[in-house]
């Protein structure tokens, strides 16, 4: 990226709503050119602005991490069946000791009983699975992914959560489009422009959303996705998640219950560095006893919409 989009993008990505007259102002650069770069890395597919919101003030309860063995199928066929399902959040395939890695949502547990019964044991070439509760997010970047066309089936909002209808419908507003006027938004849904701009600016502050802007991951040469399990012995698992978000490349850290106690994942310059500066890093820190290293070969779905919004 270039020294001046770079230095654009971080404005964006820190408040994905500042005008363009905003970061000319801040970058000293003339605004038709602020708004030719934007519209360039748009464009090109560079970067998109999103408007995400956290899961778990939404409604969701459950968030799980499944790696899933496939046998007496292609790979991409039990992908592309489980990137239909809406509860499925993003399916990455993978090299490692998974062929598949899903992150799943449900509203509760009733709704994850249905989803397992009814919609994950129907998907044929599902040979076994292993799963990972989430249980507390320390660190969830949403600087870079994959910007992949957007998937047929998207979980919509679920009944709970601190979100009313109009809350709502402002955030379905937004996700079309993040720079979208407050005025524009208030015509649409018969409300003043200050009752928008209110409510937007309480769930940015509450941290129920964050509009933002996001590099595309497909368009860095050479990068690495990778996925790895933390197991632990004697020592704290918050202490150890905590070290861990300060690891350079990794953007991702939740403690789980299931295959191993932490989950990071992050972006690397290469396959070496995963190796030698990542996996050697973390194998270093106290408490850590194993680690469990898989690379992202492709991702098949990403569900762009949620993240968790932390402090």
């Amino acid at each position: 990226m270039h020294a001046t989009d770079k230095l654009i993008f971080d404005l964006l990505a820190l408040n994905g709503r500042r005008s363009n007259r905003q970061i000319a102002k801040e970058l000293a650069l003339p605004e038709k050119q602020v708004s030719a770069r934007i519209d360039k890395m748009l464009t090109s597919r560079e970067m998109s602005l999103l408007t995400v919101t956290d899961v778990f003030s939404a409604g969701f309860d459950f968030m799980l991490f499944m790696g899933i063995e496939v046998a007496q199928q292609p790979v991409d066929i039990v992908a592309k069946a489980l990137s239909s399902l809406p509860e499925v959040l993003s399916v990455m395939l993978m090299m490692g000791n998974y062929d598949i890695e899903v992150v799943i949502v449900t509203e509760n547990h009733a709704a994850l009983q249905e989803f397992v019964a009814k919609k994950l044991s129907r998907i044929k070439g599902i040979r076994r699975f292993a799963v990972s509760l989430g249980l507390e997010m320390f660190k969830y970047s949403t600087e870079m992914g994959p910007l992949l066309e957007p998937a047929k089936s998207l979980i919509g909002f679920p009944r709970g959560g601190a979100l009313d209808a109009t809350n709502k419908a402002i955030i379905e507003a937004l996700r079309i489009n993040p720079r979208r006027t407050n005025q524009s938004i208030a015509g649409d849904l018969d409300l003043s422009e200050s009752a928008v701009r209110a409510r937007i600016n309480a769930m940015l502050n509450q941290n129920l959303i964050r509009i933002t802007a996001m590099r595309n991951m497909q368009n860095e040469k050479g990068e690495v996705f990778a996925s790895i399990g933390v197991e632990l012995q004697g020592r704290d698992v918050s202490e150890v998640a905590r070290e861990l978000t300060e690891v350079p490349g990794i953007g991702f850290v939740v403690t789980v219950l299931g295959r191993y106690q932490i989950l990071v994942m992050g972006l690397l310059d290469s396959a070496s560095e995963v190796s030698t500066s990542v996996i050697n890093r973390i194998e270093r820190i106290p408490g850590v006893h194993k680690i469990y290293a898989s690379q992202v070969l492709r991702f098949e779905k990403y569900d762009q919409n949620w993240t968790a919004v932390l402090d």
